[in-house]
């Protein structure tokens, strides 16, 4: 799935959702470092609807971060 999300967000950097998709993969897969921008990115973009429901997982990025350091 990672190869895949990967792959569309480069064809496609003109589609903030598939940068926001490989976000939460990389967030699924415990990498917040690389989710925490892509998602930040999609948030300054998205209406206030996406960005509602973008915020748990903005959170859990943020989460993970601070109990790494």
């Amino acid at each position: 799935l990672l190869r895949v999300q990967q792959r569309l967000a480069y064809l496609l950097p003109q589609i903030p959702q598939e940068a926001r998709d490989l976000g939460l993969v990389h967030l699924r897969l415990g990498q917040p470092h690389k989710a925490l921008p892509m998602l930040e990115t999609y948030l300054r973009v998205c209406g206030s609807e996406q960005a509602a429901a973008l915020q748990p997982s903005l959170q859990a990025a943020k989460r993970m971060l601070a109990e790494s350091n």
